[in-house]
């Protein structure tokens, strides 16, 4: 029975990150999208279509304050939806060693009734 339970137990806490986040039950609101990186190619070459990547990301959610709402981690395929109370939110990478990639501060709006669809673009630094 313990065993079961500490499964269970870490199975919850291993969802979690993986690009939910449940911390707002029976939310009908919220933000869904993709983060990914890019460039992804070490040279530009002209005609070479080099696209970014889909990428796991730990992201911060802030209120209009500046005061942190929660965290989340986008899953491996960059995917994520978090439940949010409607209202004025803003996205940003929150400190945290190492830093290989950088994200702008994304605002969003989030609306009664709906997920509001974002894309999350980090910057690979590659030149």
């Amino acid at each position: 029975m313990r065993l079961a339970l500490a499964f269970m137990l870490a199975a919850s806490l291993l969802g979690s990150g993986c690009g939910h986040n449940s911390g707002v039950p029976g939310l009908d609101s919220g933000i869904e999208g993709v983060a990914t990186a890019g460039p992804t190619c070490p040279v530009a070459v002209a005609g070479q279509y080099c696209p970014p990547k889909p990428i796991s990301a730990l992201v911060a959610v802030q209120d209009g304050s500046g005061r942190e709402v929660t965290r989340f981690i986008t899953g491996g395929d960059g995917r994520f939806r978090v439940p949010l109370a409607p209202g004025s939110y803003i996205l940003v990478q929150p400190p945290s060693p190492p830093m290989p990639r950088l994200m702008q501060p994304v605002p969003v709006t989030v609306t009664a009734g709906r997920y509001t669809s974002i894309q999350l673009d980090f910057d690979t630094g590659i030149r």
